[in-house]
């Protein structure tokens, strides 16, 4: 999820936010994942600024991406770069199932009305009839539920949900100070299962990322070939290099 920040009012931050936003017109002709593959090129290009051989890898791989799992390399790629330090002066990356709002489908719209803040991506078209029965966690074999018969969204798509509000959505009622909203409590999940389920998916991401370092590697070998360059790994700046393994 690449679209929510806390932002300081400044020259700076405000200059930042306009250069994201104006990598729109940058955006290569392949399958490029819009704003979440926009946010690690941006990032990269700010904090890897000096790095002439690294990052210009990676941007050959978003370049060329033909897909998610292409998209995924890239993105690998970049994060290596920028490896596990949060804070590069001025911007901070918050770790996963740590920030203030996530995305519902993880958890296939169950939520802790005490842990979680805000959910990413709720859009009425995508808005689902919820089951009479209790949901599992998409996604996770472990059974949560009371009920023997188990449900989950209804397609593979991350943008459907369920409405957390026992009752219709009534927007006129979203005043300040109405603390009286009624939650379904079909959707209701403890905050250990909540926190199990994210780490348990950062797990995942981890291993899916490992493994895609391998290929990096292979194609690092390529590109090399291709740009008549040597095995040049020297780091630059705050980022890593690519001597992956």
């Amino acid at each position: 999820m690449a679209g929510s920040y806390l932002v300081k009012n400044t020259k700076w931050t405000r200059d930042f936010l306009r250069g994201f936003a104006d990598y729109e017109f940058r955006l290569p002709e392949s399958f490029h994942g819009t704003d979440n593959g926009a946010i690690h090129a941006y990032l990269a290009e700010i904090i890897c600024h000096n790095d002439v051989v690294n990052l210009p890898f990676c941007l050959w791989i978003y370049n060329n991406s033909n897909g998610f799992n292409d998209l995924f390399l890239y993105e690998a790629c970049i994060r290596h770069l920028l490896g596990e330090a949060p804070r590069f002066e001025r911007i901070k990356i918050l770790p996963k199932g740590t920030a203030w709002t996530r995305d519902n489908w993880i958890t296939n719209s169950k939520w802790n009305d005490e842990r979680d803040f805000m959910m990413h991506n709720w859009k009425t078209t995508q808005l689902r009839p919820l089951p009479y029965e209790n949901l599992i966690f998409s996604g996770n074999s472990t059974n949560y539920a009371q009920s023997s018969t188990l449900h989950r969204l209804e397609s593979e798509s991350r943008g459907e949900w369920y409405n957390p509000i026992a009752g219709p959505i009534v927007l006129s009622l979203c005043t300040r100070g109405n603390t009286t909203w009624q939650y379904d409590r079909n959707l209701l999940a403890t905050r250990q299962q909540i926190d199990d389920r994210l780490i348990s998916l950062a797990e995942t991401v981890d291993e899916e990322r490992a493994e895609a370092m391998v290929h990096l590697q292979k194609l690092w070998k390529i590109w090399l070939t291709m740009n008549d360059r040597d095995n040049d790994n020297t780091k630059h700046g705050p980022c890593n290099s690519l001597e992956i393994l």
